[in-house]
């Protein structure tokens, strides 16, 4: 099918039409704009979001194509009722319009948010499963993420970067391969690569054999995260 824009054939689908094809509960709602400003275009549609029932998958975007078995999205932003997921990019491909088992080529501008944090990249592949986020590759130079604060405690925050960062929210860790850098805002590691769990806070490096692949660190002992002002009782 050629781009829907150009079809004189298509017409907008009514959300009832919607709700009868769309596989596994997926509330379609495209927009017409046409396509350009890529990051900038991506960041206004995911203000102006259409509603999303909980539980349910939604996407907006400028634009589809569909390519044989492949369908083409422009300016696109994913996100889930009731759940901060949220994933834009100035472009996707896909197998085909479905959350429950696909994978998904992000490519320009990618952010990826979910509950533990958030990625910014350049591209990503990006896996569902369940109608779940599954995992999130996030390629760049570098790559980039940041760790959500814990509410019982909003010093306690990793951010770093790579050239790749694999996702894993099923085990609730990134890992960092490549020129990987990680910070909890006081201490710093650098090295080949770094695997990093949100819930305990762990950080485990590993360098390269030879010389020039070693683990480097800086400890900061007089360094404490400013906590938040507390009101008085």
């Amino acid at each position: 099918m050629a781009n829907t824009r150009a079809d004189p054939r298509w017409r907008p689908w009514a959300p009832a039409t919607l709700a009868r094809i769309a596989p596994a509960a997926l509330l379609l709602a495209l927009g017409l704009a046409p396509a350009g400003g890529g990051a900038v275009r991506a960041a206004e549609a995911a203000r102006t979001l259409p509603g999303c029932s909980n539980g349910n998958i939604c996407f907006t975007a400028d634009d589809t194509e569909y390519r044989r078995n492949r369908v083409v999205l422009h300016n696109i932003v994913i996100y889930q009722g009731g759940s901060v997921l949220r994933i834009q990019a100035q472009s996707a491909e896909a197998s085909s319009l479905d959350f429950t088992d696909s994978t998904w080529t992000l490519d320009g501008a990618v952010q990826v948010r979910t509950t533990q944090g958030q990625l910014a990249a350049d591209h990503a592949t990006v896996r569902f499963a369940a109608s779940r986020l599954g995992s999130a590759l996030a390629t760049g130079s570098p790559a980039s993420f940041a760790q959500h604060a814990p509410a019982d405690d909003p010093t306690r925050a990793a951010r770093g970067h790579a050239l790749n960062i694999d996702y894993d929210p099923v085990a609730g860790e990134v890992r960092l391969q490549g020129e990987a850098y990680l910070t909890d805002g006081c201490n710093e590691t650098s090295t080949e690569r770094i695997v990093y769990d949100f819930a305990q806070q762990r950080v485990r490096a590993q360098g390269t054999t030879g010389g020039g692949g070693r683990v480097q660190g800086t400890i900061r002992p007089a360094c404490r995260p400013a906590r938040p002002a507390t009101a008085p009782p």
